[in-house]
């Protein structure tokens, strides 16, 4: 169970991206990962991410920094940037 929960939007509605581009690239370095079609999710030992086909981020964590929740938005960002060039997470 975790402690702590936080929301990430992006800065708009992207309908183009290629969500499944982007799960393949999570996969490849996230080996605890669910994939519900247009909600993925993986975690580790201190934190779950779910992720959404519109860049929606659910950040659910325990006793972490905002450095490294920071750092595990802007990986995301940079996954879905190779999809949709101007793609931006709003940061809370």
């Amino acid at each position: 169970m975790y402690k702590f929960n936080t929301v990430f939007y992006p800065r708009d509605y992207y309908n183009n991206i290629n969500f499944e581009k982007v799960k393949e690239s999570f996969k490849k370095t996230h080996a605890n990962y669910n994939d519900y079609g247009s909600i993925f999710y993986f975690q580790d030992t201190k934190y779950l991410l779910s992720i959404n086909s519109h860049g929606k981020l659910q950040l659910f964590y325990n006793n972490v920094d905002k450095t490294f929740i920071n750092e595990i938005v802007k990986k995301v960002e940079n996954l879905f940037k190779e999809q949709i060039s101007d793609f931006k997470i709003l940061y809370n």
